[in-house]
């Protein structure tokens, strides 16, 4: 899983936008953020008496800002929080997908001693062999939460691969990560959470594709399928799938089977077609690297009865105009990643058979629009340390609907310079906003921009901001 910070930098941006050039005023006298969480940890008597439990609040988190307390099992203990805040105690309250401070819970099991928290260690509780349980809620301002977090036995998970016709695939390799026991409230999801947070180091994906990753799981476990197609996980809670080490088409690829789903099934296309697609007219190197490719996607051949399913993947076309995928679908169709292209010709693949071999060529065409570019400045980057820089176009008039996700030219790294050009390809006049985020300068929203714009630039300091 890729960091994506879209989601909280939106709230961010329709804040600023709803705020004017002034800072919101507090709504009370207070300068402090305060909830209470009112917790009971459910627990067979062979996990212990007691657990720790560790509260800290997103956008706080820091080795002073966590709440460690020792928590016994059946008891509804209260974990108070109070935080400290400079300037109004609403200023971070637009974090998460909820309008209250949102919180992270982790319970670990009671060793004796009591766990060391830092920021930089976070992601190792994700492992499930060091933690039980990780939760995600919003607590009201100054008011209280009632959680219940169950770290009792789970039940057998149950694992079924077949074929598209329905028939059962003996010998495929089922890959489990463990992990601790989430708990997705008040609007919480596991894409709201990898948006949200940092980085989750323990998905699938991260392990199927950077097996030498910093901090990897400590324990993975693996299984077969039998002639039924069938293997079982005893008790087992985290990520399992299919590696596409194994097979190339598996749907899902993974899932995360928490205590709710017991049971899950997986179809393998083993010998999925392949086309090696040539495209005429490609976005050149004065766009954006994520918009420099295709997308192509079709409908997954499944058993009778089940739900449809998509399949897609990005195809990357910054050297030549050729790539070659493999694809389970009979049928593909082939779309440009900008907004400002469309497909002249060759624009679906049909009939394709399994184990095809075939070639495709698909020619594409610019539409007449407009651009905004310029670049951004990072003043005495020499003394920032290793450094990014994020721009992100957003409708100015719906400052929560994002449009371009990245608009540098040459990825998110910062040269020696200090400078990193920026270009949006749009359609209409805007007005847009511009939101830039970088690692040790502040973020910066440019409102009113409209199309066509050349040569803007905007210039980051450690303390403030401009754009010229």
């Amino acid at each position: 899983m890729s960091i994506r910070p879209s989601l909280v930098l939106a709230c961010v941006l329709a804040g600023l936008l709803s705020c004017g050039k002034n800072p919101p005023t507090p709504t009370s006298g207070s300068s402090a953020i305060t909830g209470t969480l009112q917790l009971t940890i459910e627990a067979d008597p062979a996990d212990g008496a007691s657990f720790w439990a560790i509260l800290g609040r997103d956008g706080a988190f820091q080795k002073e800002d966590y709440r460690i307390e020792k928590v016994r099992a059946g008891v509804r203990t209260p974990l108070a929080w109070r935080e400290e805040v400079d300037g109004p105690r609403d200023w971070k309250l637009t974090f998460g997908p909820t309008k209250h401070p949102t919180y992270s819970l982790i319970v670990v099991p009671d060793s004796g001693e009591k766990p060391v928290v830092e920021a930089r260690t976070l992601d190792s509780f994700h492992d499930g062999g060091k933690s039980l349980a990780m939760a995600y809620f919003g607590i009201p301002l100054d008011g209280e939460r009632e959680l219940q977090v169950n770290v009792k036995k789970a039940a057998p998970l149950e694992i079924l691969v077949t074929d598209p016709a329905g028939a059962p695939l003996e010998g495929v390799r089922i890959v489990g990560i463990p992990t601790p026991r989430y708990l997705f409230k008040d609007g919480f999801s596991p894409e709201r959470v990898d948006e949200t947070h940092l980085s989750w180091p323990w998905a699938f994906w991260n392990w199927d594709h950077v097996p030498n990753q910093k901090g990897k799981p400590a324990q993975i476990i693996t299984a077969r399928t039998d002639a039924k197609g069938a293997c079982v996980l005893d008790a087992f809670v985290g990520w399992v799938g299919i590696s596409e080490r194994d097979e190339r088409c598996a749907l899902p690829r993974s899932v995360l089977a928490l205590p709710d789903v017991r049971s899950q099934r997986f179809v393998v296309v083993q010998k999925p077609a392949s086309v090696r697609l040539t495209v005429e007219g490609l976005p050149g190197k004065d766009y954006p690297t994520p918009e420099r490719g295709v997308l192509v996607e079709g409908e997954w051949p499944l058993p009778g009865g089940a739900a449809p399913g998509r399949w897609s993947e990005r195809l990357s076309y910054l050297q030549g105009k050729s790539a070659e995928f493999f694809t389970p679908c009979k049928e593909v169709r082939v779309i440009p990643l900008t907004r400002v292209h469309r497909v002249a010709t060759g624009d679906v693949i049909k009939d394709l058979q399994p184990g095809e071999s075939r070639k495709h060529r698909a020619d594409f065409e610019e539409i007449p629009h407009k651009t905004i570019e310029g670049e951004v400045h990072l003043d005495a980057i020499e003394n920032a340390g290793r450094e990014h820089c994020g721009i992100e176009l957003y409708d100015g008039g719906d400052p929560a609907r994002l449009i371009r996700p990245l608009g540098t030219v040459g990825g998110p790294g910062v040269p020696k310079s200090g400078r990193v050009p920026f270009i949006f390809h749009v359609m209409g006049e805007g007005p847009f906003a511009l939101a830039i985020h970088a690692g040790n300068y502040p973020w910066t929203v440019v409102r009113e921009v409209k199309a066509p714009k050349e040569e803007l630039v905007i210039r980051l300091n450690r303390r403030t901001s401009a754009a010229i």
